[in-house]
């Protein structure tokens, strides 16, 4: 029963043409941010040494998962809901932010570096971290994406729940 309201709640943000187009244009927001974040990193020049398909994944995981935040947003009428989704739509641009953080070249990561410097880590520290990030480019984002999608199932439920899908089933029943 809960799968099949997930389903509707789906069919019902993606199929209207305004949220379909929504999430395109985060889609394609999203792919911008992720390269103009890679590039700081690597000082201007794209260098990203992720494949293409896996920056297009993390983009197109977190535009969903915007979409589907903004539409419990809009839809929901109590406002512990609108305040919970609100936090989907923090996390998709956060995931984005730090897939390219991830994806520019580990050898010269300035933004992270000087977020590590912040908060104390040395020098050895922070040469480490940017080596473990580079090695491991791809779980990162695979983890990013994992969490993206997680929250989208969970998104779902509570638009299954909590917005119009179920009313407007429910009037044409009664």
């Amino acid at each position: 029963m809960q799968k099949r309201g997930r389903v509707n709640a789906a069919k019902a943000i993606f199929l209207r043409p305004r949220f379909a187009l929504f999430a395109l244009a985060a889609g394609m927001l999203y792919y911008a941010l992720f390269q103009f974040v890679a590039g700081i990193g690597s000082h201007g020049i794209f260098l990203i040494t992720l494949p293409e398909y896996a920056v297009a994944a993390a983009s197109a995981a977190s535009a969903v998962l915007l979409t589907i935040a903004v539409y419990t947003t809009y839809n929901a009428g109590r406002q512990e809901v609108k305040k919970g989704a609100v936090g989907g739509g923090v996390v998709s641009a956060v995931s984005t932010f730090i897939g390219g953080m991830v994806a520019g070249c580990g050898c010269s990561a300035p933004l992270l570096g000087t977020l590590l410097y912040a908060v104390g880590v040395n020098v050895l520290g922070v040469s480490s971290a940017i080596s473990y990030i580079g090695k491991y480019q791809m779980p990162i984002i695979g983890i990013v994406i994992l969490i993206d999608v997680l929250l989208s199932y969970y998104y779902l439920g509570v638009s299954a729940v909590r917005c119009r899908v179920n009313r407007s089933r429910a009037k044409k029943r009664g």
